[in-house]
């Protein structure tokens, strides 16, 4: 279940809330990598504030990221998955 057993006084617990709450905020989210044109700087920066990016890396194509995205980002920005 959903059940962590916590004790503030002992700090017992705290890291298994924190992971089972990543879980759940993040269980939609889907690992994708796309490699964005520097015109399309609009989109990178879409990423940045409603994603979790893993890496960024400047490419002469132009920047690649890997991130963890929603379904719905993933498919609205298909045309840059790599």
């Amino acid at each position: 279940g959903n059940r962590i057993y916590m004790s503030a006084k002992y700090g017992i617990g705290i890291p298994e809330l924190l992971r089972m709450m990543e879980q759940i905020l993040f269980s939609e989210y889907q690992e994708a990598r796309f490699l964005i044109p520097y015109e399309n700087g609009n989109v990178v920066h879409y990423f940045n504030s409603r994603a979790m990016v893993h890496s960024q890396e400047y490419q002469e194509q132009g920047v690649c990221l890997t991130v963890s995205c929603r379904e719905g980002d993933r498919e609205k920005y298909k045309q840059y998955l790599t």
